[in-house]
């Protein structure tokens, strides 16, 4: 066997464990260094990296736990699920006129900027942060331009604002769907990964 084929049986060999030798990126599948203590969403359990995806129709949203790199449904009706410390949840993904991602505070999200292209590039510094709830992406027109929110840096507050974690969009849409079921026929996506700032 040449060494390139021996090369090749270790790597296919290596890639049927539970973890892929490759790190998480945005060009790799979600599922790239999953770990298992965590549910749902990806993460990386050697560079604290996850990775998730929110998708919401009208009435309808999909947040994220950024501690436990959970998401879940939550029902915009209730203010409890969404808002505040008592939220279930600390960053939504919404409709409106626009595709937004939504934190639970007033004070939650920070844009640093834009064009990043590794969330290591994005600094941890909170000096000269305009703090919001709201990172509009995109305006909602069929067909939708695509991926208007790729390379924001933002720092994100929990729900709680005592912890800080660094957030980097890799995708976005507004694209028909089933899953919205009844007379919706469009869903909202926004994909990120993140990791949490050190104390």
């Amino acid at each position: 066997m040449s060494r390139a084929a021996a090369l090749l049986v270790l790597l296919v060999l290596s890639s049927c464990g539970d973890v892929p030798p490759t790190l998480v990126n945005e060009e790799q599948p979600a599922d790239a260094g999953v770990d298992s203590t965590r549910t749902g969403t990806r993460c990386n359990p050697a560079t604290e990296v996850c990775h998730a995806t929110l998708s919401s129709c009208f009435g309808s949203v999909e947040g994220l736990d950024l501690a436990h790199a959970q998401e879940s449904p939550v029902t915009t009706q209730d203010p409890d699920q969404t808002t505040g410390p008592s939220a279930t949840v600390d960053l939504t993904a919404r409709l409106s006129r626009f595709l937004v991602l939504a934190g639970a505070g007033l004070d939650s999200l920070c844009l640093v900027g834009t064009g990043f292209r590794d969330l290591t590039e994005i600094p941890a510094d909170t000096t000269g942060c305009s703090w919001s709830r709201n990172e509009l992406l995109g305006v909602l027109t069929n067909p939708y331009p695509g991926s208007q929110g790729v390379g924001r840096g933002l720092l994100v507050r929990d729900r709680t604002g005592a912890e800080l974690y660094k957030l980097r969009i890799t995708f976005d849409d507004f694209i028909p769907s089933t899953a919205c079921g009844g007379t919706e026929d469009h869903a909202g996506t926004v994909s990120f990964e993140y990791t949490r700032v050190a104390p």
